[in-house]
């Protein structure tokens, strides 16, 4: 071999050997690297999305609805929500109505006590978070 040949032979064969030793000695060390970024999210994390708890409103007679979503829950890996009954905005006494009551139609009013009956649970509980959905919620991404 010529002599001009052997020096870049010599080189890319050091660079070859640098990049399985690197790869053989520090894999171990990457995925530990990669256990402890923040786009890591372990799996206890990811049953609640981060939330203490998960509550879901519906109405008593939809069970459809939440047969619906515990499926989607089971299919996503996220624990099952707890159900928080709805009201239909008619059953509202009057005095338990919030003030911008006379601008909102009767679903309006049952979903804002639906929410307020979840804020209610979240408070009496003393849960710091809580996802709240609603029965109808969509998790398909179209």
């Amino acid at each position: 071999m010529r002599p001009r040949l052997q020096i870049p032979l010599f080189i890319a064969g050091g660079i070859v050997l640098f990049l399985f030793t690197s790869v053989f000695f520090f894999s171990d060390h990457i995925s530990e690297a990669r256990e402890r970024h923040a786009w890591h999210v372990p799996a206890p994390l990811n049953a609640s999305l981060g939330f203490g708890k998960i509550l879901m409103i519906s109405l008593p007679s939809r069970t459809d609805r939440r047969d619906a979503m515990s499926l989607a829950f089971r299919v996503s890996g996220i624990e099952s929500a707890e159900y928080i009954p709805s009201v239909r905005g008619e059953e509202i006494a009057a005095q338990a109505l919030p003030r911008e009551a006379e601008n909102l139609d009767l679903g309006a009013l049952g979903c804002w006590r639906g929410h307020a009956n979840a804020w209610k649970r979240v408070i009496d509980e003393g849960w710091e978070t809580a996802l709240i959905i609603e029965g109808t919620n969509n998790f398909d991404q179209e």
